[in-house]
């Protein structure tokens, strides 16, 4: 393993504010990332096709949160025999090299800038509850799944319970992720991430926290879709031609996008008691669960075996090194 590197540049004079976003880092403005991912991957002799993908992190923006993304790149070496490029159902631009024959191993360089900015906490909303108009994109994202059950009788049962008093669809959305919140208790790794084995153990990490959730909203008639991304903590700052630099890291996360008729996506937190998905949150991929979230980092052997390769893991060693 070669090195796995997270920098983040927090610069003096912070470009393109915008009056209706705060600070991050508690300074009004835009906060730029710069994230720098170096890593190898060792090819065993009898492989005789490898396979990388990644996700190119997209522009988002909603009513408390804008993140830009600028200057991707993605390097290898060796060069791959393929390259090839597509969106896939949810929206996520996908990058998939391929290597053919003998090779001991292949280096990966993957670099972006993302200029993020936190919004209102307070932010207000029309929307009813139950929902009235639901756009085909957003219906697509009330489906259940195998890690989301939305349409088991418990999770029924239970969402009827914690919406019966609400409001409007916020009232009902606080409900929920509260609910989820009190009752979870944060085990990694748990023995399964779908939403019922969180339901029914009170344990899991994020993506029990996010499945559970979503179970909940969807049976609610809300649609509720999983991001997959990272979150930033300081590590150690140092100063480059006078500007601070911060190498951060943590490992990678999983949280919610809740869409508002008046509003659109609004992205949430399960596992925190802010509710909010906070500033440090840097968004990569969404999809129905986390079964659809792993392209990013995901490698495949001999098109037949294939593992998501986690690069915070990796990172995370690097740092305690």
């Amino acid at each position: 393993m070669k090195k796995l590197l997270l920098l983040v540049l927090m610069i003096g004079t912070l470009i393109g504010a915008d009056p209706a976003f705060g600070a991050v880092a508690g300074t009004k403005g835009t906060t730029p990332i710069r994230l720098e991912f170096d890593q190898q991957v060792p090819v065993a002799t009898d492989v005789n096709r490898l396979s990388l993908s990644f996700v190119v992190p997209a522009n988002f923006r909603s009513a408390t949160f804008r993140q830009v993304i600028t200057d991707f790149g993605i390097r290898f070496s060796p060069r791959p025999q393929e390259v090839k490029e597509d969106t896939d159902a949810r929206g996520n631009r996908i990058i998939t090299a391929a290597w053919m024959g003998n090779t001991s191993a292949v280096d990966v360089s993957v670099s972006y800038l993302a200029l993020n900015e936190a919004g209102p906490t307070d932010f207000k909303t029309q929307a009813p509850f139950p929902l009235e108009r639901i756009t085909p994109e957003a219906g697509s994202y009330l489906k259940a799944t195998a890690q989301v059950q939305a349409d088991d009788p418990r999770i029924r049962r239970l969402a009827a319970i914690l919406t019966s008093d609400a409001g409007s669809e916020l009232d009902a959305v606080r409900s929920i992720i509260s609910y989820v919140i009190d009752h979870m208790t944060y085990v990694t790794p748990p023995s399964s991430y779908d939403a019922l084995y969180a339901l029914e153990t009170g344990k899991g990490n994020c993506q029990n926290y996010s499945h559970l959730s979503a179970a909940l909203l969807r049976a609610s008639g809300i649609p509720a879709r999983i991001v997959k991304g990272f979150t930033i903590n300081e590590r150690q700052i140092s100063y480059v031609d006078g500007k601070a630099v911060f190498k951060m890291g943590k490992k990678r996360h999983s949280w919610i996008e809740v869409w508002f008729s008046d509003l659109g996506w609004v992205p949430f937190d399960p596992q925190s008691r802010a509710l909010l998905a906070p500033k440090r949150f840097l968004r990569v991929e969404v999809g129905l669960d986390n079964n659809e979230t792993r392209n990013d980092g995901l490698i495949r052997r001999n098109k037949t075996v294939s593992r998501s390769f986690n690069f915070a893991t990796s990172f995370s060693k690097d740092l305690a090194q």
